[in-house]
């Protein structure tokens, strides 16, 4: 799920996932990617992103032109939705989001036109999509989607073509991806997830040939990934994950970044991209409670958030660098690996319980 969800005062933070049939795409039967031999381990450079005065910053999404939305939360009032050009901040507040200090608007996706989807709360407390086209904003809702407090509709990603994909949750508690395109919503459902309130599907990236990328929660509670595509759905597993959840695919190059667990690392999380049946971890080297990628660019440069000894949320980008042989290694304190390597098998980011970048 772009992991919709917006650090540790996240108002969804314990949401749990589900999906629905609105106008429900034909379910396709699962399949699973072979496994491939991975590279070399990728080099990199780590930075922090953060808006001036905030007490998180939150990146979540990064275009080829470097050009980055995410949300951020000062000490007193509520969470504010930015634009981050170069170092150059500009705060982006839906009209309609209350403002009460639990309101909030977050910008999740942006495309090559500078058009920005995301969520923001509304004095009932209930979220809602946004489009923002130059400043001027239009909701999204689902038919379906909840009215009430914690019932949701995200618009997550954005194509350059204008296709909007997301996620909502209706009145169940039911969580359900979706597919916005041309006025027309459909429903994309995976055959294996937990028609439930603890489980479902969400959609949180579309590439320009209209590969979508997302996941979903099966029967034992268990978070997969998945990329669709023409009605067929590839399941996408890190290797010896517990669970796996992407939350974004690049427009051009089909890189997938998402976050994933294991039985060792628990409740925290790790970072990973995916690109021609190869995973790599992604885990900043300050990180120490868990590195959380939110999407990235067709260059491979990543933005995300991770959490450091304290608990402090921090962003951050990625710069992918030169290709090391050997095993990866963290030099300095702002050199970290892209990852070890991984065939193709399980999966898990904007996950399982509320997609970090979600909601």
């Amino acid at each position: 799920m772009k992991l919709a969800g917006i650090g540790t005062t996240a108002t969804l933070a314990a949401m749990t996932l589900s999906l629905y049939a609105a106008a429900p795409a034909a379910p396709a039967a699962a399949v699973v990617a072979r496994p491939v031999v991975s590279p070399k381990p990728v080099m990199g450079h780590f930075s922090k992103i953060t808006v001036p005065g905030s007490v998180f910053t939150e990146p979540e999404d990064i275009i080829d032109s470097g050009l980055i939305v995410g949300c951020y939360e000062r000490k007193t009032g509520p969470i504010r939705g930015f634009v981050d050009r170069h170092g150059k901040f500009t705060t982006v507040t839906d009209p309609a989001a209350g403002t009460s200090s639990h309101a909030a608007t977050c910008p999740l996706g942006v495309n090559k036109a500078g058009l920005i989807v995301g969520y923001y709360e509304s004095a009932s407390g209930v979220l809602h999509g946004f489009l923002d086209s130059g400043g001027k904003f239009t909701s999204i809702n689902v038919p379906g989607a909840g009215r009430l407090s914690s019932e949701v509709t995200s618009a997550v990603d954005i194509s350059n073509s204008g296709v909007i994909v997301g996620w909502y949750i209706n009145s169940k508690q039911v969580e359900h991806g979706f597919v916005l395109k041309a006025g027309k919503f459909t429903t994309i459902s995976a055959p294996a997830s937990a028609n439930s309130t603890s489980g479902g599907t969400w959609v949180d990236g579309i590439a320009s040939d209209g590969t979508l990328a997302g996941g979903y929660i099966n029967a034992k509670g268990v978070a997969h990934g998945f990329l669709y595509q023409a009605g067929k759905f590839t399941i996408l597993n890190v290797p010896n994950a517990s669970g796996t959840e992407p939350a974004c695919i690049s427009a051009r190059t089909g890189l997938v970044v998402g976050i994933y667990t294991t039985r060792r690392t628990k409740l925290r999380q790790l970072g990973f991209t995916y690109r021609h049946g190869v995973f790599h971890t992604v885990r900043d080297p300050s990180a120490a409670r868990g590195t959380v990628p939110q999407c990235g660019n067709d260059s491979g440069k990543v933005v995300g958030f991770y959490y450091d000894r304290n608990s402090v949320q921090h962003g951050f980008a990625f710069t992918p660098g030169r290709v090391r042989t050997g095993a990866a290694s963290l030099p300095s304190s702002q050199t970290g690996a892209a990852g070890q390597q991984f065939s193709h098998a399980g999966l898990s980011p904007r996950w399982g319980q509320a997609r970090f970048g979600r909601f």
